[in-house]
């Protein structure tokens, strides 16, 4: 590892394969911005990104891999002599990878360079098999390793038997951007008029995109055994771009009698006003989730959401209400939990973001960020 000098200037690189609208990626977007808001320079080595999410000057900012794919044998050599020209260009001497296949690749090279070496792990992968495990142990060779969660640094502890240079920043919520007060009520009301959602039916929402383990369906059969529809008037919101996913998810719909009230919206940049419009954030995750950021999303714009008792999710709710909880795989778990928050979705809403502020907040991460490049 090469030690940042006293009084020496960080120079950050940070390499994840796309930059896109996921949450690994907006960290690493959340990451550079606040590094400019300081005037530390970065940059970001990618392989692709979406010009939508940046500024010019951000766009600036990233160096593209010129085709060459991370997970490519033959591409990685190319991608070496870039990195090797990068470092010594821009003078770089801090590296923050954030994903599997660049941690891979790029290990042993990155650890001959003259940089601190600093890698997060996101999720508990689970060890499919050997390979797999090792595969996935490469985000554990930093000099420091960041850990999104306490869950996910209990998991690297069990599942990877490593339990030194491992820092728990969990992750941070934007409560600026996420702050009900910046939205125009005119623009929700043509919203709902343009959805034809109606005064007296409750939203709920699955902000996540949809994926085979962030439990769309499993939500549309819960709500049609538990007898929704007998005592409640509801729409259900849902987001994709891809048509395969929307067509099947109405087919299940219409299988569960859910077809007037499911809406699936292309992926949206201002997601915030769909949290604003909706009364009830749902979290279904059927596998544990490193951190889960909806949960603090929601709460930061003083929405009421449930989520699975497991992971980040639970780590994000169990202090703030137990009750929001529900047990995975458990209908009379997830039913309590959704009367709960049907019953008490208007009351005590400031307390929701208060203590998303006390405990969650963007500026807390990147600040512990910022402190682990220093250390």
């Amino acid at each position: 590892m090469s030690q940042i000098k006293t009084n020496q200037k960080i120079i950050c690189l940070q390499i994840i394969p796309s930059l896109g609208v996921g949450g690994i990626e907006r960290g690493v977007l959340d990451i550079s911005r606040y590094l400019d808001s300081l005037s530390i320079e970065n940059h970001i080595f990618c392989e692709n990104y979406n010009p939508n999410l940046l500024t010019k000057t951000e766009i600036e900012k990233i160096i593209t891999t010129q085709n060459e794919s991370f997970k490519s044998i033959l591409g990685i050599k190319k991608i070496k002599k870039q990195l090797k020209a990068i470092v010594k260009k821009y003078n770089i001497n801090l590296i923050h990878v954030s994903s599997r296949a660049p941690a891979f690749f790029l290990n042993s090279f990155i650890k001959k360079l003259p940089v601190k070496y600093v890698t997060s792990f996101h999720n508990p992968y689970k060890k499919k098999n050997f390979l797999k495990k090792f595969y996935n142990s490469f985000l554990l060779k930093g000099d420091i390793v960041i850990a999104n969660s306490y869950f996910t640094k209990k998991h690297i502890q069990l599942e990877y038997n490593k339990n030194s240079n491992i820092f728990v920043v969990q992750r941070g919520t934007d409560i600026k951007y996420f702050n009900p007060d910046n939205i125009s009520v005119t623009e929700i009301n043509n919203i709902k008029n343009e959805l034809n959602i109606k005064e007296e039916e409750i939203v709920f929402m699955i902000p996540s995109r949809i994926s085979s383990w962030k439990g769309h369906p499993k939500f549309l059969e819960y709500i049609f055994k538990i007898n929704l529809k007998n005592n409640e008037k509801f729409k259900i919101l849902f987001f994709s771009n891809n048509d395969f996913q929307k067509n099947n998810l109405y087919k299940i719909a219409k299988k569960f009698h859910l077809i007037n009230e499911l809406i699936i919206l292309n992926e949206s940049q201002n997601i915030r006003n769909y949290y604003f419009l909706s009364d009830i954030i749902i979290s279904m995750s059927l596998k544990e989730e490193g951190f889960g950021r909806t949960i603090s999303e929601a709460l930061a714009m003083k929405k009421i959401v449930i989520a699975p008792k497991q992971g980040g999710t639970k780590e994000q709710l169990e202090k703030f209400d137990n009750n929001l909880l529900f047990v995975p795989n458990n209908l009379h778990s997830f039913e309590n939990a959704i009367k709960y928050a049907i019953k008490n979705k208007d009351n005590n809403i400031e307390l929701r973001r208060k203590y998303i502020v006390s405990n969650f907040s963007l500026e807390d991460m990147l600040s512990k960020t910022l402190s682990l490049y220093e250390k």
